[in-house]
């Protein structure tokens, strides 16, 4: 068990056309600071790590399915309930034990980073990058500029 900090420190579509993986901007952006600000905040930023990179999977496993074949079928259907689980338990336990243990400045600032995450992420699943600091946070502007090249000369994203 990790105590929490007694000092204050420092595919498939999602909403606004932007892929289902640009969970990651909340996974680089809040992981590091679970750890420092939630009690037993370590175990919890593992399991997050661990759950989008299961996500990551299954939409790399989408795009390379039939849409209509059993197994996208299956995949979706998984996925989707994946998701759902993930954030309800973000909802219900990670939001409101961040609200509880940190303040607001620190909240401020912890949603100043996941938006400016959002602008760098990648656009598509990239199961085998890394996932955790200091590889992520390096390498995602990079896979995501390139993304986003790509995703203009496909046009994807555009309609």
């Amino acid at each position: 068990m990790t105590p929490a900090r007694t000092a204050s420190g420092s595919g498939a579509e999602g909403s606004g056309g932007r892929p289902m993986n640009s969970l990651n901007p909340a996974t680089t952006s809040l992981t590091p600071s679970m750890a420092l600000i939630i009690p037993d905040g370590d175990e919890i930023a593992d399991k997050e790590i661990a759950e989008h990179a299961a996500a990551e999977k299954m939409l790399k496993a989408l795009e390379k399915a039939d849409a209509g074949t059993p197994e996208f079928s299956t995949l979706l259907i998984e996925l989707m309930a994946d998701v759902r689980l993930h954030i309800r338990e973000e909802e219900q336990d990670l939001f409101p034990a961040l609200a509880e243990h940190a303040d607001l400045a620190e909240l401020f600032e912890l949603g100043d980073k996941v938006q400016a995450a959002k602008q760098k992420a990648p656009t598509r699943p990239h199961p085998s990058a890394p996932d955790r600091p200091p590889l992520n946070k390096l390498l995602a502007p990079g896979t995501g500029f390139v993304d986003r090249i790509r995703d203009h000369l496909s046009g994807r994203g555009s309609g």
